[in-house]
């Protein structure tokens, strides 16, 4: 505030005032190159690969298309099958046919292929003869092959299997035990089905020129999810294929996998991926199960998302086994009963993919199936909002002529018959269809996914190096002014823009009309190294900053060379080097020497391994000894740090959700640095556990290069030497360190001997026993002049009110200087009434503040206050609001309570 009175603001209430917001990205912290977005071509492909063309052809483009999801990864699923006398019982799409070679007349297998002779199928069957093939088998998923590959769409093929074919399973069908819980995949069959998943991806290659490049063989094995229901001796139930495989059985079918795609002879490069399990949680327990042989046997690890706590383990298992990690398949519905219009379904697959991204740091990203049966999904179905995008998975053609309807036959059924009343068959798409190419269409293979400090907001550095873009979902009902804090960047190009793609709530009968509507580039602050735009509430939206990319030179949260405390964020306390016995402990941060010495690390930076993305460091203590763990817990070894960083026990990788905190796993056991029992407690032991993301387990790296020092200011009368300070604050790039003790250089007395500004200079040495240059200014002089101070009233405060809340203190300044220094005052509230506040405006109060000359006169102040309506705020969902609790059920996040997704 300038002297005197000011103007009385105009004080509104907008019915959707913006919600400030600002994001900072980190692209030090950069993943691996994105592989891409994907999805599984059942049931839809097995459904629709014979419909129409042009319909056939509309769904093509939905999915694969640049204007669609332009997705470029597929998984092909090799089929089960049913005996050949059983009749369909799975849902529309969902018995896909097996490759065996069915026999009605039993002259190759000495019996046909019926459920009652699975004995004598299985003991003829032999994988390593094509007799007992049908190579032709599966035309309509294989339709959806050859067109991806005619369009040269797909950079990454896999093969999986939900079942093994029928006559290898227990029971002889491919939904499942009789006892989901119980080992359906039959132990004399893992290798039998091992070599049919390796001949059927082999043909695959040959008759379709792909490549294949990961096969894998389970999916949500350890779970009893797949079980088949008999009524009268027919099947009726499940609904899809599926087998329970338990862990032992897992390894020993991956060992047959690796060792047929090894053997001579065999055609395809494939390698295997494991285990497409249903959740992180249930992934950890079977991949603790396997033996290190069949980890090793595994090239890429994926992974379910259906339950979502344990997504840090998985991420941080992936990187001490050095290999891919894909989020290999999810969907779901995020509001009750069919609503393809309502944008709270994007909103909520938006936020999964956010999550997904930022927790499990996957290298792909692959839908279940985006397509759903439209029938099934409607109210007379499942009633519910998987998939994105919906076509009746049961049409096929009534009547003849130009009269005839491409027709779903349980929508005829409904209909009494008549095929004339119903809808063609055709392609719909929801909200979910339209925030998923919020992230496709500007996150792409190749682009590589950064660290932001925002849940909701998702980031990518492009492949061509020249421009970065960022995915915002805002779920609350009022819009955001967002900022993006761009001080991290290597390059803010002079020019550079943030052209925004938004995508809102679509009209029921316009689907996708408010999908990627692009707005009004905005020029970026290059000197700020910001750009602020406005997002409308319940919104996704893509921004590309062109002329933004690179890393700054000191963006780094841990540099090669640099030295640390490690502050731990749930306790605040510093990681210590301790006695041999205890090894580390925690302490309260170091005021002195002495007391930070065994706080300090250097982190030595370790070349990367397959994965380039995946930082990791050796841990250097003061005295030379360098940071190593065993199951037992962590030691300090007397090892140089060659050596340590070729030792997996002395190698630690860092990761982080958000590019502040750090979680330090060590790469030789594959657990993490552990507060235990989450302990604040002096002296507190540090161990190693799981890695999951606990406040625990994660640090704050405190570089204790100092940036600077703190604004030194003093005054002081003329003819009379100031008193300088013993100490000065310095600064480092978290903020500002203990104090400092400073020797100031000697200044003559004449300096003091009329008013002006004197500067003074001295050296300070910090805790970290660096020596800081320190420069400070003397105002010489009496206080001439006081700035005005403010304080808020709401209409209808009190006198008391505003006296309590009325400062004590004033800044004075000497002469023209930009210097303030802190006086008493004294305020004078005669003339002044509770009626003073009652009306907007602003009420000067007239004060008297002190000199520092011994006699002078007190110098005028003056007190304004602004009288204001009362107003209130949801500051819910603001990013300085957190929420804490003492429990969550595993899956559900606190932060859903704030999210704005009621």
């Amino acid at each position: 505030l300038t002297a005197g009175l000011i103007a009385a603001p105009a004080v509104t209430a907008p019915a959707a005032a913006a919600t400030a917001v600002t994001v900072t990205p980190n692209p030090w912290y950069a993943g691996e190159e994105f592989q891409g977005w994907g999805t599984s071509l059942v049931w839809f492909a097995n459904a629709t690969g014979d419909y129409p063309a042009d319909v056939r052809q509309d769904l093509y483009d939905k999915l694969f298309t640049a204007d669609g999801l332009d997705l470029n990864i597929a998984r092909y699923n090799i089929g089960g099958g049913h005996a050949s006398d059983v009749e369909d019982y799975l849902r529309p799409g969902g018995a896909v046919e097996g490759w065996w070679q069915p026999d009605a007349t039993g002259e190759l297998y000495g019996a046909p292929t019926t459920h009652a002779n699975a004995a004598t199928v299985r003991a003829a069957f032999d994988p390593a003869d094509d007799r007992f093939y049908d190579l032709d088998a599966d035309a309509t998923q294989r339709w959806w092959v050859e067109q991806l590959t005619a369009d040269d769409q797909i950079t990454h093929w896999e093969t999986f299997a939900n079942s093994a074919p029928w006559f290898m399973t227990e029971n002889g069908y491919v939904s499942g035990g009789f006892d989901a819980s119980a080992e359906q995949l039959r132990p004399d069959q893992v290798d039998a089905f091992a070599q049919y998943l390796v001949r059927v991806s082999e043909e695959l290659e040959d008759a379709h020129g792909i490549t294949v490049d990961t096969i894998d063989p389970l999916n949500e094995p350890n779970t009893n999810y797949w079980g088949t229901t008999l009524r009268d001796g027919v099947p009726v139930g499940g609904r899809q294929e599926g087998m329970h495989v338990g862990p032992a059985r897992q390894a020993d079918l991956i060992d047959a996998l690796a060792g047929h795609l090894r053997a001579p002879g065999t055609t395809t490069d494939a390698v295997v991926s494991a285990m497409d399990e249903t959740n992180p949680g249930t992934f950890v327990r079977n991949w603790e199960a396997y033996d290190a042989q069949t980890r090793a046997n595994v090239d890429q690890l994926n992974v379910h998302t259906y339950g979502t706590g344990g997504r840090q383990t998985v991420r941080d298992l992936a990187k001490v086994a050095d290999k891919p990690l894909w989020m290999s398949e999810v969907e779901g519905s995020w509001v009750n009963g069919w609503n393809p219009a309502s944008i709270v379904n994007g909103l909520g697959l938006a936020g999964r993919i956010h999550d997904d991204l930022r927790e499990l740091e996957s290298d792909a990203w692959v839908f279940w199936q985006p397509v759903e049966d439209l029938w099934n999904m409607e109210p007379q179905g499942e009633n519910l909002n998987w998939g994105g995008v919906f076509i009746d998975l049961d049409c096929r053609w009534y009547g003849e002529g130009d009269d005839r309807v491409f027709a779903s036959e349980r929508r005829v059924e409904a209909a009494g018959g008549d095929w004339s009343e119903v809808e063609a068959c055709h392609v719909e798409t929801n909200t979910k269809y339209d925030t998923t190419r919020n992230f496709t269409h500007f996150i792409r293979p190749g682009d590589r996914v950064i660290a932001t400090d925002s849940v909701v907001t998702t980031a990518a550095l492009s492949a061509d190096g020249t421009s970065t873009s960022l995915v915002h979902t805002n779920a609350s009902t009022q819009p955001v002014t967002l900022t993006v804090d761009l001080a991290k960047f290597g390059t803010v190009a002079p020019g550079a823009t943030a052209t925004p793609y938004v995508t809102t709530q679509s009209p029921a009968d316009e689907p996708s009309a408010n999908a990627l509507v692009e707005g009004d580039a905005v020029a970026v602050d290059a000197a700020a190294r910001t750009v602020t735009l406005t997002l409308p509430a319940q919104s996704v939206s893509s921004i590309v900053l062109d002329g933004v990319h690179g890393v700054a030179e000191d963006a780094a949260a841990i540099a090669d060379g640099h030295t640390y405390q490690l502050t731990g964020v749930q306790s605040g306390k510093a990681l210590t080097a301790a006695d041999a016995t205890t090894a580390t402990t925690i302490t309260t941060p170091g005021t002195t020497a002495e007391a930070v010495r065994p706080q300090l690390w250097t982190a030595h930076a370790v070349a990367p391994g397959r994965l380039d993305g995946t930082k990791r460091f050796v841990l250097e203590a003061t005295d030379g000894r360098v940071l190593g763990a065993t199951t037992a817990g962590t030691d300090l070894r007397s090892t140089s740090v060659e050596a340590a960083a070729a030792e997996p026990a002395t190698r630690w990788i860092v990761s982080s959700t958000e590019g502040r905190s750090f979680a330090f796993v060590n790469e030789g056991i594959g657990q993490a640095l552990e507060v235990g029992g989450q302990s604040t407690a002096e002296n507190a032991g540090v161990g190693v556990y799981g890695s999951n993301g606990g406040a625990n387990q994660r640090w704050y790296p405190r570089d204790v290069a100092a940036t600077g020092v703190s604004p030194v200011a003093v005054s002081t009368t003329v003819g009379v030497a100031p008193v300088l300070p013993a100490t000065v604050v310095p600064t480092y790039r978290w903020g500002t360190g203990p104090a400092a003790t400073v020797v100031w250089d000697e200044v003559p007395a004449s300096a003091w001997a009329q008013a002006g500004q004197v500067t003074v200079t001295g050296t300070a040495t910090d805790v970290y026993g660096a020596s800081l240059p320190v420069t400070g200014t003397v105002d010489v002089g009496g206080f001439t002049v006081t700035d005005p101070v403010s304080v808020t009233a709401y209409e209808g405060s009190t006198l008391a009110q505003v006296q309590a809340a009325a400062p004590a203190v004033v800044p004075a300044r000497v002469g023209a200087s930009t210097a303030t220094f802190d006086t008493p005052v004294t305020w004078d509230w005669s003339g002044v009434t509770d009626a003073s506040f009652a009306a907007q405006g602003v009420v000067a109060v007239p004060g008297t503040a002190e000199s520092n000359e011994t006699g002078a006169e007190p110098v005028t102040a003056t007190l304004n206050v602004v009288v204001t309506a009362r107003a209130s705020a949801n500051i819910v969902p603001l990013p300085t609001t957190t929420a804490s609790a003492t429990f969550t059920e595993p899956g559900y996040s606190i932060e859903n309570t704030r999210n704005g997704n009621r």
